[in-house]
């Protein structure tokens, strides 16, 4: 598998399951060793600038902790100095419009308001890349929604590199500049298809429903689902 990604571009990974998408972005933050091949990040150096932040399918937040300081818990690893360090904590949590939550803890937030502060804490530390991996799959569609939204206008405001897996053609259509197609058995990316949708975008536009349906009729075709299904009816 080879794949390149440019700086501030937003490329969303798309797949069946099992196809090796987390895989993927686990081998790009390091979490997984890749069975060979490397991993290369070109970026300009900045102290006290992690390269990669990871956001994971579930919120992941320590439950004893609040919201304030499940992020508090990662800005305190690059040792700023405490002003700097609440000033991170709280901007974070405006951008995703979460200050007056900081003193809840999560089981008293609501599933999107928790990914919100998952978010939140990736962002705090100001990583060079952002991978999320199906961050949105298990909210309801129209925290799903207002997630997306809330997510396009953080990366245009911050313009960070982000590689977002997922399984819903209209998201990623939504979300990115390029969607890359994987295929199983074994995982690879057969196809790179730039969206060319102007921004900012509007769910409304038909363009954006254009392109999710010609990807899904690619993709169907080409793992070969409309060929089982002829398959299974004549049985």
């Amino acid at each position: 598998m080879s794949l390149e990604v440019t700086e501030n571009e937003f490329v969303c990974i798309l797949g069946p399951s099992g196809c090796g998408k987390s895989t993927v972005l686990n081998i790009l933050s390091g979490l997984e060793p890749a069975s060979s091949g490397e991993v290369t990040i070109h970026r300009p150096h900045r102290a006290n600038q992690p390269t990669i932040g990871y956001i994971f399918q579930e919120p992941r937040l320590l439950p004893w902790l609040r919201a304030e300081d499940n992020i508090k818990f990662v800005v305190d690893q690059l040792q700023l100095p405490q002003k700097d360090a609440n000033f991170r904590i709280g901007q974070s949590l405006e951008s995703v419009g979460l200050l007056k939550f900081a003193r809840a803890y999560p089981h008293e937030l609501s599933g999107g308001m928790q990914q919100r502060v998952a978010i939140a804490r990736a962002l705090a530390v100001d990583p060079h890349i952002l991978l999320m991996d199906e961050p949105f799959s298990s909210l309801d569609e129209i925290t799903a929604r207002g997630m997306r939204k809330l997510l396009l206008d953080l990366w245009e405001q911050q313009k960070k590199t982000i590689v977002f897996v997922t399984h819903n053609m209209f998201e990623a259509a939504y979300l990115s500049d390029r969607i890359l197609l994987m295929t199983r058995h074994p995982g690879t990316i057969y196809k790179s298809i730039t969206t060319g949708l102007p921004r900012p975008r509007e769910y409304e536009d038909p363009k954006i429903f254009a392109v999710s349906t010609n990807i899904a009729r690619d993709f169907l075709r080409e793992i070969g689902y409309e060929s089982e299904t002829e398959t299974d009816r004549d049985s």
